[in-house]
């Protein structure tokens, strides 16, 4: 066997031990993977800020009332979702409801003087005379009627609490000026009247 022959054997035995000695011993580690089937299902991530900072909205809007008052009601919260025309803030209108019945009443007290303004002498004496007989019917027996006193107040007083200390019925009576005025100033100082009235418009016989 040549010499050139042997050598050429021996390189291809060596070719193919490192051949063998790569797919074996020298064979790298399989890399791991993970697998999942496939199906349909909601896509969900997760947003993580890694430096600190603020959240600003890209729209806001500063709300007051138009009148100053107590807060009564606040249906809506910081974050709360709103649409157009949702109740954000209530005030309390317990006086302004004060007011409106005081002026309800006002107005009934004014068509009543307007209507015995119209009557005539005889028809304003049979007036006062109805008028009295129910004062006196009311001061014999008050608590018979106290629930009729007691509706004007809207539930806040009971009937049963209604003493005749707080009320009081008398007959019809000249009421002159000088008593009148007297009379008008105090209410108007305790913001039960607006003052615009006098004796000659509100006094009737």
């Amino acid at each position: 066997m040549s010499r050139w022959f042997r050598r050429g054997l021996f390189l291809v035995a060596l070719v193919a031990a490192i051949v063998i000695l790569r797919l074996t011993v020298l064979r790298p580690a399989p890399v791991e993977v993970s697998v999942a089937r496939v199906a349909q299902g909601p896509v969900e991530s997760t947003v993580i800020n890694s430096k600190a900072g603020t959240l600003l909205s890209r729209h806001e809007a500063d709300l007051s009332p138009g009148t100053a008052g107590t807060v009564h009601e606040l249906p809506v919260h910081k974050g709360s979702r709103v649409s157009a025309g949702d109740l954000l803030l209530r005030l309390d209108d317990a006086e302004q409801q004060a007011q409106v019945r005081l002026a309800e009443k006002s107005l009934v007290a004014a068509k009543a003087g307007w209507n015995q303004a119209c009557l005539t002498a005889d028809q304003r004496k049979s007036y006062y005379d109805a008028e009295n007989k129910a004062v006196d019917l009311i001061n014999a027996d008050f608590r018979k009627y106290a629930h009729h006193v007691a509706a004007h107040a809207n539930g806040a007083l009971p009937p049963h609490e209604l003493l005749t200390a707080f009320v009081r019925y008398k007959h019809v009576d000249t009421y002159d000026a000088t008593l009148f005025d007297r009379t008008y100033d105090w209410m108007k100082a305790r913001g039960l009247s607006t003052g615009t009235s006098d004796h000659g418009s509100l006094v009737v016989g």
